[in-house]
């Protein structure tokens, strides 16, 4: 999968409070072999507690435009 800063993402981790919220990568930080996508979201979105949160790639699904 490649997903890049700005690309807009949807939360696929069934066990997330995140899960099937879309929002947008912040940053991409690589720690040893794994990749961490630091997304925010927007404010508007229900259930939203915090602006942003860090997954794994394998957590994430890239939303089609």
């Amino acid at each position: 999968m490649n997903i890049r800063n700005g690309d807009k993402v949807k939360i696929n981790d069934s066990a997330s409070r995140y899960h099937g919220c879309t929002g947008t990568v912040l940053r991409t930080q690589v720690r040893g072999l794994a990749i961490v996508y630091e997304v925010t979201f927007d404010a508007s979105q229900p259930g939203i507690l915090m602006p942003e949160n860090r997954f794994f790639e394998y957590e994430l699904e890239p939303v089609i435009r």
